[in-house]
């Protein structure tokens, strides 16, 4: 072949390949690099918590906070159920505030899940937040359905500690109320669980509060217990009765909140003046060989000295000694507390009546100071006592003591105020 030919035909080439070579640069372009995404982030604040679990009609608030709000088309809310039923729940027109402390600017969107979602279903809320020049930023909430907080009283409702009816309830009185909270709950979803089957999945509860009411007065808080399930559990609330309250209804009442959410229950109990201990008896009892057997025992029922012979039920109290010393001791179910040498005086004898002496002895019994005897008599003890069997309660006031001496006779002189 002719050399020059095939010099001629390698430049031809060489240019035809320059050429489409400069051909193909013209026509590729890399993807997306004209593409400027200027969005920002979207982000779902922590100024209102976002959790896994919502209640059927249950208003849920979300704060969206965005870069640029001047870009931001709508927002938009689909609902997602078991992954595959899609649903646009709302659309928002923006109207975003900033928030100068955290340098950021949020919307509060409004979800409501629907009423007629079964127990546990699976739900995937999307908050869309679709912007003017195309782009579209999504933000998942994913969460189960599951009951409201619920409250109510146990079986036995009010507990009073004075031993008392509710009828005869006076200020400082102690009453405990029984609770239930999330009756029958869990607070989180077993393994393998099924949509819609026992036992229920309830929302997680935040705190319990309560409050009591005097008349049409004003509400006042008491008190309030951090929690932090929704599994069923039980809850004992100790409340005094407030004073100033005499001859009125003081309602109390109890409220459990999740988010916000919350159940509530209320009792109401009318508040008497004390009642009085009118009765009040002299007594002896004695102990030694010189000493009669039917003057060792005596029924402060009938305020009479017992029958050595007399069954041991009837013998509330009956003397004895410890070497030298005094003993009050009973032979039944009777008991006693001796008052602390700070809170006897004769004002507190004279003064008492069936609240103070219940209540006072309640505190005693709480803290594990009930005793079915009394070493140690001197003048001016006072025993608060809770009669054999009964909810009935006295005073006993130590009046005069003697001590047995070489075998001498022991004797104790009383008086006791009774209803």
């Amino acid at each position: 072949m002719n050399k020059s030919y095939l010099i001629r035909l390698s430049s031809a080439l060489l240019l035809g390949g320059v050429l489409l070579t400069a051909g193909c640069k013209k026509d590729y372009e890399e993807p997306y690099s004209d593409i400027q995404d200027a969005n920002g982030p979207v982000t779902l604040t922590g100024a209102i918590p976002v959790v896994t679990k919502y209640a059927p009609g249950e208003a849920v608030r979300i704060q969206v906070a965005v870069a640029d709000p001047e870009q931001v088309q709508e927002i938009r809310l689909v609902q997602v159920v078991s992954k595959t039923d899609s649903t646009v729940a709302g659309t928002v027109a923006p109207n975003f505030t900033y928030d100068a402390i955290n340098r950021t600017s949020s919307q509060l969107v409004t979800y409501t899940v629907p009423a007629g979602l079964p127990n546990k279903q699976p739900v995937r809320l999307d908050v869309v937040v679709n912007f003017k020049n195309g782009g579209s930023r999504t933000r998942a909430v994913p969460f189960n359905v599951a009951r409201a907080p619920e409250i109510k009283f146990g079986a036995t409702p009010a507990t009073y500690r004075n031993g008392l009816p509710a009828t005869q309830q006076s200020e400082d009185d102690f009453i405990t109320y029984s609770l239930i909270l999330n009756e029958t709950g869990i607070n989180t979803l077993p393994v393998g669980y099924v949509v819609g089957s026992a036992p229920p999945l309830f929302k997680t509860l935040d705190s319990l509060s309560y409050y009591y009411k005097i008349g049409n007065g004003p509400t006042v808080r008491i008190g309030s217990v951090r929690l932090s399930s929704g599994a069923a559990a039980t809850r004992s609330v100790d409340v005094t009765v407030p004073r100033g309250s005499v001859g009125q209804q003081v309602t109390y009442g109890f409220v459990v909140y999740s988010l916000q959410q919350s159940a509530s229950v209320s009792s109401a109990v009318t508040v008497v003046a004390p009642a009085p201990l009118p009765q009040q008896r002299v007594g002896r009892l004695a102990f030694g060989p010189n000493a009669s057997p039917d003057s060792l025992s005596f029924n402060l029922k009938t305020g009479l000295n017992e029958l050595n012979a007399s069954p041991a039920a009837n013998k509330d109290i009956y003397l004895t000694l410890n070497g030298s010393a005094l003993v009050l001791a009973t032979a039944n179910a009777t008991q006693f507390f001796r008052l602390p040498s700070t809170e006897t005086s004769t004002q507190f004898f004279t003064s008492a009546t069936v609240n103070s002496v219940a209540r006072r002895y309640y505190q005693a019994q709480a803290a594990g100071q009930l005793t079915t005897s009394v070493a140690g008599l001197t003048v001016n003890d006072l025993i608060l006592v809770k009669l054999r069997n009964t909810s009935e309660f006295l005073i006993l006031r130590v009046l005069s003591t003697r001590a047995s001496t070489a075998g001498s006779t022991a004797r104790l002189r009383f008086d006791y105020r009774s209803i």
